[in-house]
């Protein structure tokens, strides 16, 4: 009887060992690439939260956080978890994240510096090439973000970490992921804006960056889908002042907007058509003459949005000259086959004229059954 007893005492410290899918051995090789769990349904629901850490010390600040994020169980049961900011790595109590740091041989982001203007850097770092880092990152990213997170799976992904440079070191703002090879030229999957560093203009920095990304490869992009709510409205926000700068900018050099084409603002704003037609359509700056949309240019609202985007404080402007260029920028469009740049091509062809067909019949309240003659806009 004492032996069946202890047999049975033993399979249940064993079955405790497994809860959730992590066992302990996982838990305690933090330090080595993380495995993919037992049970990725229970990964994947925000609601259920078998171990939500409540706090994050992350360099001299102290963060609430939002969300689930799969932190081993025993970071848990202290409730806070310390991230060095070097290499991202955790620790269960202020004592030993000190400890950690003094041995810490990080000193940056292990990837390429590819941009620097003032004390802004942004990293560029290869998910395949430096996997722990951006496993840690998608783990201390997942606690303030709810959709469309990673864990394990970040080798097809690049990863864009925004740095501030201060007197006492380098300090992580947030960042943005982006596959390698997107079919669709989704140049965003991920972004992340950590909640020390939030209205300060970062955000928009970090949306900004890779269209500009996207200008350099001399393609259009946008963000995977579907957007957050939060998401969408930065992008909208994004995408009024991306035109409205472009179009005064435009105004100031050439004087009028004669010739100018909804394809010339994508092509000089990294924005696709249907997202140009979309904000156009919400700016009231489209007007249909003989079934043919035509660009209805409001001057008071493009000198309006300048002279308050110039006199924000928290406006972060970027000089494209400080980009580093990469062979890597151009290494996904080279990868392409002809047959699915065609398909790409064509699809966004009738994204855009549907579109269209959806403005016209919105503005002139009829059946358009006829063709489009004399647009101002161009289609690639």
């Amino acid at each position: 009887m004492l032996n069946c007893s202890l047999v049975k005492k033993k399979r249940r410290r064993r079955r405790k060992c497994f809860r959730y899918g992590v066992t302990r051995r996982k838990q305690s090789a933090l330090v080595k690439p993380i495995e993919k769990p037992l049970y990725p349904e229970i990964e994947q629901s925000s609601f259920h939260r078998p171990n939500f850490i409540r706090t994050v010390i992350l360099g001299n600040y102290e963060m609430e956080t939002w969300f689930w994020s799969p932190y081993p169980d025993e970071y848990v049961s202290y409730g806070t978890v310390y991230v060095c900011e070097k290499c991202l790595g955790s620790r269960k109590s202020l004592e030993t994240l000190k400890s950690h740091i003094v041995r810490c041989k990080a000193e940056y982001p292990p990837g390429d510096e590819i941009f620097r203007q003032d004390n802004i850097s942004v990293f560029e770092v290869d998910g395949e090439k430096s996997k722990i880092y951006c496993q840690h990152l998608c783990m201390l990213g997942k606690l303030f973000i709810d959709h469309k997170a990673l864990f394990y799976d970040v080798e097809p992904f690049l990863f864009y970490v925004a740095t501030l440079w201060s007197a006492s070191g380098l300090h992580l703002i947030g960042y943005f992921s982006k596959q390698k090879q997107s079919e669709e030229r989704h140049n965003l999957s991920c972004i992340v804006t950590f909640p020390c560093y939030q209205k300060r203009g970062f955000g928009r920095f970090l949306i900004d960056f890779s269209f500009l990304l996207s200008r350099r490869e001399k393609v259009l992009g946008s963000a995977e889908k579907p957007l957050s709510d939060l998401g969408l409205l930065a992008y909208r926000s994004y995408w009024r002042a991306a035109i409205l700068e472009f179009l005064y900018l435009k105004m100031e050099h050439d004087g009028s907007f004669c010739h100018l084409s909804v394809d010339d603002i994508a092509r000089a704003t990294g924005i696709e058509h249907a997202d140009v037609l979309e904000t156009l359509n919400e700016l009231e700056m489209l007007s249909v003459e003989d079934e043919s949309l035509f660009l209805d240019i409001n001057f008071t609202t493009v000198r309006s949005h300048w002279e308050k985007a110039r006199k924000d404080p928290r406006r972060v402007w970027i000089d494209e000259r400080n980009l580093k260029v990469l062979c890597r920028m151009s290494s996904r469009k080279s990868t392409r086959t002809d047959v699915n740049e065609l398909c790409v091509g064509l699809l966004r062809c009738v994204e855009c004229v549907s579109l269209m067909l959806l403005l016209i019949l919105d503005s002139v309240g009829k059946s358009c059954g006829g063709i489009f003659t004399g647009a101002v806009f161009m289609i690639p």
